[in-house]
């Protein structure tokens, strides 16, 4: 069999980028054991270690074109043709209207169509997302939706998609750090939700939630929420001192890796409020962690942690701090949670990956 050259967009690599990042590191890593024939080529922005130990079939290419940016249009579209690929794999719908040639793209979620958030209000801005998102779905001999429901919603929104789309589910890896406790919550007890701020995340409603558990049901526990508060999205942090939770609440910022470990190891019970999620990472490290979980009954969260979560309404306060204290220090069945992190398997998802550039290439 002829070797091939595959070239996978890596400019987002690592878990500096989060969820996309962590998934292009983990493709490759698993890819590089399946694959010793084709040759790759892997489109990067900046070094990471991991590029250190490249087998001599694995290559990287430094691009300089930030994603979502003008040189991905104009720049990158020069470089991909020049390096003369049998198949582009796009890792995010983001990618150049003008490559036309044999390619597959893997759609996470499709958030901006529901929730178009306030950073992007011009007309400009909105147009090209709306024009390359329907370029990756005309031009991908293949498209890989990471669960059942953003298949859905892609066919739904372009029906075109319906016969080239194809579920291969995110692998989860639970990471062996040490953890590292946060100091000022040692003595506490509290309820975790880990993410981004923006209008999807439902965030003022699990305010709302925990405002009815400290003052109807006077629960000892605090709230702590991490990532970084978006002022593009200032109704949290009003509502907290709206209700006077300031106390009750801490505001852990952007925590690193073993300080996370140890707020999923020690809540009481992981949330994850959010009207709208692609995969909904989280919920699988809380549960790793022994940690129950509540979820919003919507979007792919029951697809994902199915009967290892209890759920609720996203849009009633009322029944999400039902859920909560229904669950407050309880644990998962260590039985059920095992079974179901054993389904999302990162050598699952490359040799599945590997098999659909098999068959585009073979077209």
């Amino acid at each position: 069999m002829k070797a091939k050259h595959i070239i996978i967009d890596c400019r987002m690599f690592g878990e500096k980028f989060t969820g996309i990042g962590v998934y292009n590191l983990m493709l490759v890593k698993e890819l590089i054991k399946i694959d010793t024939l084709n040759q790759y080529t892997l489109l990067i922005n900046q070094t990471h270690p991991f590029f250190k130990q490249l087998p001599t079939n694995f290559k990287t290419k430094q691009v300089n074109c930030p994603v979502y940016s003008l040189s991905e249009q104009i720049k990158l579209v020069k470089i991909l043709y020049k390096l003369k690929a049998d198949l582009v794999h796009f890792t995010n719908f983001n990618q150049p209207l003008l490559y036309f040639k044999k390619q597959i793209t893997t759609i996470h979620d499709l958030t901006l169509f529901f929730y178009k958030g306030k950073k992007h209000k011009n007309i400009f801005s909105r147009l090209m997302f709306y024009l390359v998102f329907l370029k990756s779905t005309i031009c991908s001999t293949k498209i890989i939706c990471v669960s059942k429901h953003t298949q859905t919603d892609l066919a739904k929104k372009f029906p075109n998609t319906k016969q080239k789309s194809q579920v291969i589910y995110l692998g989860f890896k639970q990471i062996q750090l040490k953890a590292t406790s946060v100091k000022e919550l040692i003595k506490d007890k509290f309820i975790l939700y880990t993410g981004n701020w923006r209008e999807h995340k439902n965030l003022p409603n699990l305010i709302r939630a925990f405002n009815i558990l400290k003052n109807k049901h006077k629960i000892p526990h605090k709230l702590v929420l991490t990532g970084k508060p978006n002022p593009l999205y200032p109704e949290t942090q009003k509502l907290i001192k709206k209700f006077k939770l300031q106390k009750a609440t801490f505001l852990a910022g952007l925590v690193e890796n073993s300080k996370l470990t140890w707020l999923f190891q020690n809540a009481s019970v992981y949330v994850q409020p959010s009207f709208y999620e692609g995969f909904g990472l989280p919920v699988l490290e809380a549960l790793s962690q022994n940690t129950s979980v509540c979820a919003s009954k919507t979007s792919c969260l029951p697809e994902i942690a199915q009967n290892c979560a209890k759920y609720f309404d996203p849009n009633s306060p009322e029944e999400m701090a039902k859920t909560i204290k229904q669950n407050l220090d309880k644990k998962p069945n260590l039985g059920h949670t095992s079974k179901l992190l054993k389904q999302y398997d990162w050598q699952h998802n490359a040799d599945q990956t590997y098999k659909l550039y098999q068959a585009c290439l073979n077209k």
